[in-house]
């Protein structure tokens, strides 16, 4: 169920499926509170965090699903809460594995849930774009779903987002692939200052690599899912000991690195982040607002910094 487009053959088939799953047991996922999506860029660490999210007994999140795209068809409620479920019992069934990295957190809640909570679908740059040509989708999902939606917007260095996409693709023109990846970034914090993401939440990789149960526990408590050590302890055993450097696999040349810098300086969310190292400002897990003040979070009742992933897309273990 992780299919980047679906025929109206697929489509139809998710729909019965769904319908039927909505009927014959989803009814208990109607007490769910929230739903989070996750947006952001390629290769940048989503995959890990709403892996390790999934892993929570009370929170099912979905492995590029694209939820937003159910958001715009004939989908009710219940029908895309089933998708949720179905699609992350799957991606466990597989042994989560993504891009040559595996996000499976042994003996934990992946694919299963206790108290349905949190739901949710990590789509990363698909999300962003769909949102850019339709910035209504995240309230037309809310809608459908009657409750609130909560946007965990993962980030990561620039630079080492970069020299992971160009070495993934060393036959794509890296000038074009920079060009729209900026413009990426550009989109998604104009749709975070015209308050499209809510109140979002801000995830550093580099943060949450450095301290993962720290930053985990902090992302759980922003979405209010109540604390589990025996969830953050296996949790963080999947998470690598620091960020891998991928910027040195390309040859930045100054007009590409002034290129990069220009737009760190325009995007807040980037605010920090250098070409010759990961060390950055004090960051913490912040709301929009917070972010628009660059306050950080009342740690007493939300959290500071979270952080991306590795080259694939997760400082998940290599599969």
């Amino acid at each position: 169920m992780g299919c980047k487009r679906h025929s109206p053959a697929q489509l139809a088939r998710l729909w019965l499926s769904s319908f039927r799953d909505a009927r014959n047991g989803a009814e208990r996922l109607t007490t769910t509170r929230q739903f989070v999506i996750v947006v952001g860029y390629p290769r940048r660490g989503h995959g890990l965090v709403a892996s390790l999210l999934d892993a929570h007994p009370d929170a099912l999140v979905a492995h590029e699903l694209d939820a937003l795209h159910f958001a715009d068809l004939p989908f009710s409620r219940g029908q895309i809460l089933a998708l949720v479920a179905a699609n992350s019992r799957e991606f466990s069934d597989r042994g989560r594995t993504w891009g040559g990295f595996g996000y499976s957190v042994p003996d934990s809640w992946q694919g299963r849930i206790r108290e349905p909570l949190v739901l949710g679908d990590k789509k990363g740059a698909r999300t962003a774009r769909r949102l850019q040509g339709n910035p209504k989708l995240l309230s037309q999902l809310s809608r459908i779903l009657a409750m609130d939606i909560r946007v965990i917007h993962c980030i990561r260095n620039p630079f080492d987002t970069l020299g992971a996409r160009i070495r993934r693709a060393p036959h794509t023109d890296p000038d074009k692939l920079i060009d729209a990846q900026l413009g990426l970034y550009h989109a998604v914090a104009e749709l975070d200052t015209a308050g499209t993401l809510g109140q979002s939440v801000l995830i550093r990789h580099e943060d949450f690599v450095g301290d993962p149960r720290t930053q985990l526990g902090r992302l759980c408590d922003a979405l209010g899912l109540p604390p589990d050590d025996d969830h953050l302890d296996a949790a963080v055993r999947i998470v690598f000991t620091a960020p891998l450097r991928s910027r040195v696999h390309f040859p930045w040349t100054p007009a590409r690195v002034a290129c990069v810098e220009a737009t760190i300086r325009a995007v807040p969310a980037l605010s920090g982040y250098r070409h010759e190292e990961h060390a950055m400002t004090d960051t913490t897990i912040t709301d929009t607002a917070a972010t628009k003040t660059a306050t950080p979070l009342d740690a007493t009742r939300r959290a500071p910094p979270l952080t991306p992933q590795a080259e694939s897309g997760g400082t998940a273990r290599r599969a």
